[in-house]
């Protein structure tokens, strides 16, 4: 997993207000290192279980808010399919089907609340990490803020982004440039 306090440090970047969307668990947050130093963070989960993780880890910090929310294209319900850090929406090619060979079953569903990124964002994200499993153009397209640096799931093994030319064309337009990658993982800075 790629270490954004490290690439911060770097170059020389101290964010106050943070925003992760598809968090998972409190120890895979991309975020929980800045948490100190933060005025505002926001945490988004869908997963009903690892919803809970994350509010009981970070219940001491009067500064995070987590939403038990998806971040999607458009208001209303979505179907999720549990495959644990892997969850995704219906109809999203997703790492788990692509990676994984997995074959969406009935079982394995769950409702959530969609809602767009623009409702939870007012301008003012220095830092936004995003892995939603497909969906991270879905908060992209609807974002208000312009962070200095921004993480999102864009690979890893043969899995692509869906939305990755979306993204790039994005990134471009808006003045950012790669600085670093992982396996999954493309980091995005505002120049």
């Amino acid at each position: 997993m790629i270490n954004l306090k490290n690439i911060c440090d770097s170059i020389g970047f101290s964010p106050k207000v943070l925003f992760e969307v598809g968090v998972c668990q409190p120890s895979d947050s991309h975020v929980k290192d800045f948490l100190d130093g933060a005025t505002k963070a926001e945490l988004f989960e869908p997963h009903p279980f690892y919803y809970q993780r994350l509010v009981i880890a970070f219940e001491s910090y009067e500064q995070v808010k987590v939403h038990n929310v998806a971040i999607y294209k458009e208001e209303g319900k979505v179907k999720l399919y549990n495959r644990n850090a892997s969850t995704f929406v219906e109809g999203i090619e997703s790492p788990a089907k692509v990676n994984d060979g997995y074959s969406e079953k009935e079982g394995d569903v769950f409702n959530i609340d969609a809602k767009t990124f623009d409702q939870y964002d007012t301008g003012d994200i220095e830092l936004l990490a995003i892995d939603t499993e497909g969906c991270e153009w879905f908060a992209i397209e609807k974002m208000k803020s312009r962070p200095k640096l921004i993480c999102v799931e864009t690979h890893g093994m043969r899995y692509t982004n869906p939305y990755l030319k979306e993204i790039e064309a994005w990134m471009k337009e808006n003045g950012y440039e790669v600085i670093d990658r992982d396996v999954s993982d493309t980091i995005y800075v505002k120049r």
